[in-house]
């Protein structure tokens, strides 16, 4: 990278970190009563530093909450988010210390990006898109600024994927345990995070067909010369040894919740354990709205917070993906990662927009990607799109965090504020 480019990317970065830590400032000064707040607080207070009594079903109030993990003898959430509070407990406030943890977290997924535009020789003037999304995602903020996990599992989901490719890239050990160390850290923050196991040995085939398909341009031509050397690439011992480390770390660090959960249920399957008790709509206003909630009704949230996702709805991304991974290059990687996750987290579980911020950053690590790629006209709309989706994803920002009661969990488009009779669509 030029000397200038650095510069550039290093203002970039401290921008970002500061409007990042500014916009977060304000939570330090609430109260946190929402119910995922003090079901984690009481949590954090309950289990022993060694995780037994990791329930709520003794808890009065928790167990009285309408689904019936409360009253279940294992919690499913894992247990890192709760023992960060247990921790801040001991030192007195588990509230600032969770809020501190959560913002340098930002600071490390901010750091990271900067990292993986530099890996991929992201322009600055593009890579300033990917941080501007990243700072201002309303979901990811929303998250971050409450006691709450699914920003979380995003910006370390994010991280730990980024640090993977470069060790894959490079073959680095000391990476690699980084990056295994990061994702352990995601599976340990939310129960749906099992969904980026798969990325583990999809990352490692593709930098298989990478090896392969480098050593096929350079030297074969014929089909089965291009299969002999992609079965070379994977007979080779050293191309498996960041995979191993990572899958390593993983197993022992990330996983053992997960090994409790099968153990005292039997199944992984979260419907097995968690289910929703009768007359569950009555609970709360707000808990019949959530209920009542279809996918296409919170798509139609999803894109009228992010703008830039009606370019999905056309062939051109899936066009340049395709390109870039036939090409073996790792750019386009973050928005396949994103094609996969988004259908899956619908499948799973849809009825909350916050839920969607496990999936956000890895679409901000890739829009680069397609405004560098892109050009002519689908660069311009390209452009136009992101411009709107920032000035949509600020207001609704704002709105959330500066002008929404400290207790409010729901994400509100603000073009649902510009135009009234949207508003019928949330209620």
């Amino acid at each position: 990278m030029r000397p200038f480019e650095s510069r550039t990317f290093l203002f970039i970065w401290a921008l970002s970190v500061a409007a990042s830590l500014l916009m977060h400032a304000r939570s330090f000064w609430l109260r946190h009563e929402e119910s995922d707040e003090l079901v984690y607080l009481a949590l954090a207070r309950r289990m022993s530093w060694t995780l037994s009594d990791y329930s709520t079903r003794d808890i009065p109030g928790i167990r009285s909450l309408p689904y019936s993990i409360y009253r279940q003898p294992l919690f499913h959430q894992p247990p890192l988010y709760p023992m960060i509070l247990k921790i801040g407990e001991r030192m007195g406030n588990p509230v600032i210390c969770g809020l501190l943890y959560s913002c340098g977290s930002m600071v490390l997924l901010l750091w990271l990006t900067w990292r993986w535009m530099a890996f991929l020789r992201i322009p600055p003037a593009w890579a300033a898109g990917g941080f501007a999304g990243l700072v201002f995602c309303p979901l990811v903020l929303a998250s971050t600024t409450l006691l709450h996990l699914d920003g979380l599992l995003g910006i370390y989901g994010a991280c730990g994927l980024v640090l993977y490719i470069e060790a894959l890239d490079l073959r680095s050990a000391c990476k690699a345990a980084l990056a295994g160390i990061l994702l352990a850290a995601a599976f340990n923050l939310r129960y749906n995070s099992l969904l980026l196991l798969p990325l583990v040995p999809a990352l490692q085939a593709y930098q298989l067909y990478r090896l392969a398909s480098g050593a096929a341009r350079s030297q074969a031509v014929t089909p089965m010369d291009r299969r002999g050397a992609f079965w070379s690439s994977v007979q080779e011992r050293k191309n498996w040894s960041v995979f191993a480390i990572v899958v390593l770390l993983v197993a022992i660090l990330g996983l053992p919740h997960y090994y409790r959960i099968l153990a005292t249920y039997g199944t992984l399957r979260a419907s097995s354990f968690i289910k929703l008790e009768p007359g569950a709509e009555h609970f709360s206003t707000y808990m019949g709205l959530i209920l009542r909630r279809r996918p296409w009704k919170m798509a139609l949230y999803l894109l009228c917070i992010f703008p830039v996702l009606l370019v999905f709805f056309s062939p051109l991304p899936y066009r340049l993906i395709a390109l870039g991974l036939r090409k073996g290059s790792w750019a386009p990687v973050p928005l396949a990662i994103f094609l996969y996750l988004l259908p899956a987290e619908f499948l799973f579980s849809y009825q909350q927009v916050r839920f969607f911020a496990a999936e956000t950053p890895f679409l901000f690590l890739g829009i680069p990607y397609l405004l560098k790629a892109a050009s002519g006209p689908a660069r311009e709309l390209l452009f136009a799109l992101g411009s709107v989706s920032l000035f949509s994803m600020i207001t609704t920002g704002f709105i959330r965090t500066v002008a929404s009661p400290p207790d409010a969990v729901e994400i509100i488009p603000s073009i649902f504020y510009y135009l009234p009779p949207l508003m019928r669509y949330y209620e």
